[in-house]
């Protein structure tokens, strides 16, 4: 079974996941130790992590991570501590929702005995804390960040496998999330490994990830293909054939 058959369908969850939601109260929490005295601030850890085990390809260093959890359990601990209530702007509280789902999907990679490729366990029936309350990386995704109704979150989220988006090496930071975000978005949509376009044969091949959450891209004046265009330097002409990429679920670790 594929990530579209275990995880998502075109129009949202597939029949499977949603099952696996419904399971979520039985199945297990990977609890998030109290940082040690000498261990990071939270969100300094973050940004430790982000510029000491991420590589400019967004790789990351799991193996070294798992010998020694400590600077991401502290990250993790302080999105699974956070209090949302107090953040002032909706930049703020949208920048915490980004790091923290990287971060907890960071966390649960590294100490979790299941990986991201067994897509059910590790994102629907497996929790972690966030801001206070227990919940899968699924629910926290589509139940927490999606509707915030920012289509580009998806260009920002990473799932830890290499088909997801980039990782940066810097946290998202509220005074030029904006700018981020175009960033990301721009990057992923001219990527030839994300949108590929055949100009001869006019047929695009693009990320599954356009097609899980197409209905967030797609709206009344816009097409698929039209959002796509909106970040490309290269615009895809309207009348061409789309074709999905298959997603590499393997862990995205460092070389």
């Amino acid at each position: 079974m594929n990530r579209q058959t275990l995880y998502h369908n075109a129009s949202g969850l597939s029949l499977a996941l949603l099952l696996a939601a419904f399971l979520t109260a039985c199945g297990t929490v990977n609890n998030i130790p109290e940082p040690t005295a000498d261990a990071p601030d939270g969100a300094a850890a973050w940004s430790e992590i982000l510029t000491s085990r991420v590589n400019a390809k967004g790789q990351i260093d799991f193996a070294t991570m798992r010998k020694d959890p400590a600077v991401i359990g502290a990250a993790a601990y302080h999105f699974a501590t956070g209090d949302l209530d107090a953040l002032a702007s909706a930049d703020e509280q949208m920048a915490f929702y980004l790091n923290g789902y990287n971060a907890l999907a960071m966390y649960h990679a590294v100490t979790s005995k299941h990986l991201p490729k067994d897509t059910v366990r590790f994102f629907a029936t497996s929790k972690l804390k966030f801001a206070g309350e227990e919940m899968s990386l699924h629910h926290l995704e589509n139940k927490r960040i999606r509707p915030l109704d920012e289509p580009r979150i998806h260009f920002a989220l990473n799932c830890m496998v290499r088909d997801c988006p980039r990782l940066l090496q810097v946290p998202f930071r509220a005074e030029v999330l904006n700018a981020q975000l175009d960033a990301v978005s721009r990057e992923f949509l001219n990527d030839p490994r994300r949108v590929a376009y055949d100009a001869a044969s006019k047929t695009v091949q693009l990320s599954p990830i356009l097609k899980w959450y197409r209905e967030d891209f797609e709206s009344e004046d816009l097409t698929l293909l039209g959002y796509i265009n909106t970040f490309r330097t290269e615009p895809i002409p309207e009348d061409t054939d789309i074709d999905w990429f298959e997603y590499d679920w393997t862990l995205n670790q460092s070389e």
